[in-house]
């Protein structure tokens, strides 16, 4: 399954290194927010990788320095939690992360 995500003011990022993506016809667009910025999400899942794209866009996504990404209004069986490394959650509409990064111990 692929994931489409688009902010009017920045390049599409890919999933697959490129830009986040071919579309996905059968999912409908969401608006997530991200650091207060709202995106369309045309994705059911994201996860951590996708999202600090989405908030760091001129950051390398693999390198140093540690992540991290919480979000709120979410699915009923998860309405809000920190994302771990490989965790994802489903996308509900106005759904929002905050998304921060360091490179301190």
């Amino acid at each position: 399954m692929t994931d489409r995500i688009s902010n009017e003011h920045e390049p599409d990022v890919g999933a697959s290194g490129g830009g986040l993506v071919a579309q996905n016809q059968v999912n409908c667009p969401k608006t997530i927010v991200v650091n207060g910025r709202e995106h369309r999400f045309a994705g059911e899942e994201i996860g951590r990788t996708d999202l600090a794209r989405l908030a760091f866009p001129a950051m390398e996504t693999a390198g140093r320095g540690a992540l991290t990404v919480a979000y709120d209004r979410g699915p009923m069986d998860a309405p809000s939690g920190i994302l771990s490394s490989e965790r994802k959650t489903r996308v509900l509409d106005g759904q929002t992360f905050s998304v921060s990064r360091t490179d301190k111990s």
